[in-house]
Parts: structure tokens; C-alpha cells; sequence
């Protein structure tokens, strides 16, 4: 009797799929106030806003951004993304869960006079379409705001859609 069907492939794809573009997430990080960091309701899952902290637990960049900055920004982005997604992999257990990225929120603390958040939003962006594909494609919003928590350069919000 062939009993090979019992077992199932534990490979998690969105794991291979970042290990191919040298993403490493970092550990999800600790709620600090009165708030869920996730939540699923019926087929959705959220994020609560997400700042780019670095493995080491650190705030990346806290400056304001301004036109002088914009590719620190940009990385500051990528990693507020990468958090969030650690987010949503401690939740679920694994991120092939999710079947597609529905929507991106960033706020972005920005000088006065800066305009172009939404290149600072396009590098996390890509981030997720890289990771999905077509999949990955989401609507989105990019914010200037003046302050954020922390001093933190950005604020990042994801909407997922799970898989039945």
C-alpha cells in the first residue's frame, strides 16, 4: 500500500520566494499598547500601522523625509513592509496563507513642501509585488503627515485577502 499521498509538502513557497530575493523578515515585533498588530475578519486580514524597525529592534531612520532623502526613505518603506509582513507570518503561521495584497497605506513623515510620497510608497510596493507577482498588486495611499510615533520616518498599513 502506497501511503506517500499522507505526507504533505511543508515547503512554504512565499519562504523560498523570499530566501530567492535575499529578504530576510525580521522577528514580529511586541504590541506596546491597547491594540491587536493583526486581525482577520472573515476573509481579510489587517495590520495595524507598522514603523521600520531593524532586527535589532531599532527604529530605522527618524528623520523627516524631504527631497534630500528620499532613498532612505524608500528603505525605510521596505522595512515598515518587512514588519509587517513578520506581522502577518506570526499570525498565520505562514505567509502562502494569504492569497493576494488588496491594500498599502503609507504615512509618511514628511517636510513641509515634500510632495512625493508616493515614491517613497513605490519601493514597498514593488516589495510585494516581487513577492506575489500579480498578486501582489494592491491599491494604495501615501500620506504627508508631520509626526508619527516614535519620531519614526514612516507608518505602513496592509490589507491582505486569505486563501479559502
Amino acid at each position: 500500500m502506497n501511503l506517500n499521498f499522507l505526507f504533505i509538502n511543508t515547503v512554504s513557497l512565499i519562504q523560498e520566494k523570499l530566501k530567492s530575493l535575499n529578504i530576510k523578515l525580521p522577528p514580529a515585533q511586541k504590541v506596546v499598547g491597547f491594540y491587536l498588530p493583526v486581525l482577520i475578519v472573515d476573509n481579510l486580514i489587517y495590520t495595524s500601522g507598522t514603523l521600520p524597525f531593524d532586527e535589532d529592534g531599532k527604529l530605522y531612520f527618524t528623520q523627516q523625509i524631504d527631497f534630500n532623502n528620499i532613498e532612505e526613505g524608500q528603505l525605510a518603506a521596505v522595512c515598515a513592509v518587512k514588519n509587517a509582513l513578520a506581522q502577518l507570518e506570526d499570525h498565520l503561521g505562514s505567509l502562502d496563507r494569504i492569497e493576494r495584497i488588496i491594500r498599502l497605506a503609507g504615512y509618511i513623515n514628511s517636510q513641509t513642501g515634500f510632495s512625493q510620497q508616493s515614491l517613497i510608497m513605490n519601493a514597498a510596493s514593488e516589495l510585494l509585488i516581487n513577492i506575489w507577482g500579480e498578486k501582489g498588486q494592491h491599491v494604495r495611499t501615501a500620506i504627508g503627515v508631520n509626526e508619527l510615533p516614535l519620531d519614526s520616518s514612516i507608518e505602513i498599513e496592509l490589507i491582505a485577502k486569505l486563501k479559502s
